[in-house]
């Protein structure tokens, strides 16, 4: 497919490199072009410059660099950017780095997309069909870039399921996946596409070139303006949908069980609302009832999504680091099944969070607060009755949430917010939030 091809990759991250490796791979002549020039990104460079691709750091004008057949993009590059901006007005083609792997495999492609609840759904997919006997791979914006899952194991693998996001839709041309689901939409990079409309713009573009015997799902209220072609099958999820989740299981509009999840990890109002739009397409896609069951039984929860870390002294915690945005913080404090000790905070998105009051006045008992939103979170909830607290860190909030919690309680941290003001990523929160549980649970050491 692109044998002897001139092929572009704009941006020398993960996605990056692993298209350069790709189409070096598939027989292209590759050149890599990145704006910035770090250490980290020499090295990188010197070793792809070692298998025969050409390597240009501090290009800011990637277009300059020759003629290419094609442009192979990052999602961290926005279209507006001055640098991709340049390849369309140079007439070159651009693709999104996740649509040109997808290129390069001859299996079926599930792509899962929402604002929330993508990397769970997509690992309990991927886990279903692999119970099912189908050889799945697993990448995107969660794993490994969906290109170096083709490097390593597209010619042995039957089903890719992608997770994708909005900066990786934005792009997208002509991308074809067998199955699509839009999981939810809720306020979210609103800084990126401008408005709610372009956030759902983006997303949308997942569903724009399927084709008939595709199958797409979205929720009921969203599905007629999405654009999806006529010929798609198409399943409304949630209520007044075609299929909804009820009882502890995911069931048609006729009252067919599609997914039992009763009793697993799944069965709660957050991961069950969003596991009925994966169900149904696989379902409509031949993945037996049974397959799904299995891999819900066993289904581990992913690492700071809503992560079970133990008990001390009766009092659970809950470890959602991932959660950045109100609407993650308000599908964590749904998914509680006692008295919250919320811990929250960090930076805060541009979005209005005085929405979560009901959510806080029928779950928290208290609130504690840490980093640079203290301010704005405590005045957007402070109508809700619920006591709140500040702390200087998580150190110290962890310690007054501890010190308030009483047994049968949860100390939850869902910070609602972005990492960056005091952690250089929301995974390096969590893991601060695990170490300090861990010396409650593990070690008996009091904050």
């Amino acid at each position: 497919m692109t044998d002897g091809a001139d092929i572009l990759v704009v941006g020398l991250g993960e996605s990056g490199e692993a298209a350069a490796l790709l189409a070096h791979a598939e027989g292209a002549n590759v050149t890599v072009a990145d704006t910035r020039e770090t250490d980290g990104l020499r090295a990188r460079a010197r070793a792809l410059d070692l298998l025969g691709i050409r390597t240009v750091l501090g290009c800011a004008d990637p277009a300059s660099l020759g003629r290419f057949d094609e442009a192979v993009i990052s999602p961290g590059l926005p279209l507006g950017s001055p640098a991709i901006r340049g390849l369309a007005e140079a007439g070159l083609s651009v693709v999104p780095e996740f649509e040109f792997a997808a290129r390069c495999f001859e299996g079926t492609i599930l792509a899962i997309t929402g604002s929330n609840g993508k990397s769970t759904m997509c690992q309990w997919c991927h886990d279903a069909l692999v119970a099912a006997g189908r050889r799945t791979g697993l990448g995107g914006n969660f794993g490994p870039a969906a290109s170096r899952v083709i490097l390593a194991d597209g010619h042995e693998l039957d089903w890719l399921v992608l997770e994708l996001s909005s900066f990786q839709l934005e792009a997208a041309r002509a991308f074809r996946p067998r199955g699509a689901v839009l999981l939810n939409l809720l306020p979210n990079h609103l800084d990126r596409h401008g408005s709610m409309d372009g956030y759902r713009a983006a997303k949308a573009r997942l569903f724009q070139a399927m084709e008939e015997g595709d199958v797409a799902a979205a929720p009921a209220d969203l599905l007629d303006r999405l654009a999806i072609p006529g010929p798609v099958g198409r399943i409304a999820t949630g209520p007044g949908g075609d299929a909804v989740w009820s009882g502890g299981s995911v069931r048609s509009r006729d009252g067919e069980v599609l997914a039992d999840l009763s009793g697993t990890p799944l069965d709660n109002p957050v991961h069950g609302a969003n596991a009925v739009g994966p169900a149904a397409v696989l379902r409509r896609l031949g993945v037996p009832a049974e397959a799904l069951r299995r891999a819900a039984e066993a289904f581990q929860p992913l690492p700071h999504r809503l992560q079970p870390l133990g008990a001390w002294r009766g009092i659970r915690f809950v470890n959602d680091s991932k959660s950045t945005n109100a609407a993650a913080l308000g599908a964590a404090l749904a998914a509680m099944d006692a008295p919250v000790r919320l811990l929250a905070g960090g930076r805060a998105k541009p979005e209005d969070f005085s929405g979560l009051a009901p959510a806080l006045r029928a779950r928290a008992a208290s609130i504690h607060l840490f980093g640079e939103s203290q301010d704005l979170l405590a005045a957007a909830w402070a109508g809700t009755g619920v006591p709140v607290s500040r702390a200087p860190d998580l150190e110290a909030a962890f310690a007054q949430a501890v010190a308030a919690a009483g047994s049968g309680e949860i100390v939850l941290f869902s910070p609602g917010c972005v990492s960056y003001d005091q952690f250089q990523n929301f995974e390096r929160r969590g893991d601060a939030f695990v170490s300090l549980t861990r010396r409650l649970t593990q070690e008996g050491r009091q904050p």
